[in-house]
This record gives structure tokens, C-alpha cells and sequence, in this order.
């Protein structure tokens, strides 16, 4: 993706201290992240994950925003069949 180590412009208190220029930062993010078009953004820092999924659902935009932690978890989860789900 365009500018991939480019910030979000979220951490620590920098939005709450800066907000205009944060919400600057997490918009060119965003805007590299959609014209990707990605099924969905990974990232292991929910700070950022938070600002730009906020920030595409002010624009009516669909980000789907996953922490590492919730895919490596969903990796190693044991699948269920439709026999066991039926059965729960």
C-alpha cells in the first residue's frame, strides 16, 4: 500500500493534543488503504486499527479492521462442522 510507514496520526495523546492534524494523518491513511481494497486491514496496534476504521465510517466507507492477535487466534482455533454447531 501507498506510504505504508507513514503514521496514522492517532498515538498516544498526539490526537487528543493535535486532533486536525491527526484526523489529516488517519485520512491519507485511509485513503491509502481503500484504493487497495482490501478484504481486510491487519495491523498489531489498535490504536490505529480504532482511528482509521472511525474515520472510514464517518465517510460512510466499510473497513473491516482485524488486530494480529484476533487473526493469529482465529488461525489456530479449531474449525467447527455444521454437525457440531447443530448439536451446541
Amino acid at each position: 500500500m501507498g506510504e505504508g510507514e507513514q503514521c496514522c496520526g492517532f498515538g498516544g495523546t498526539f490526537s487528543a493534543t493535535f486532533p486536525t492534524v491527526s484526523a489529516r494523518m488517519g485520512n491519507l491513511k485511509l485513503e491509502h488503504l481503500l484504493a487497495e481494497r482490501p478484504d481486510v486491514v491487519v495491523s498489531a496496534d489498535m490504536g490505529c486499527l480504532m482511528h482509521v476504521e472511525g474515520l472510514a465510517r464517518k465517510e460512510g466507507q466499510t473497513l473491516r479492521a482485524l488486530h494480529l492477535a484476533q487473526v493469529l487466534r482465529d488461525a489456530v482455533r479449531p474449525k467447527r462442522s455444521a454437525s457440531t454447531e447443530a448439536a451446541s
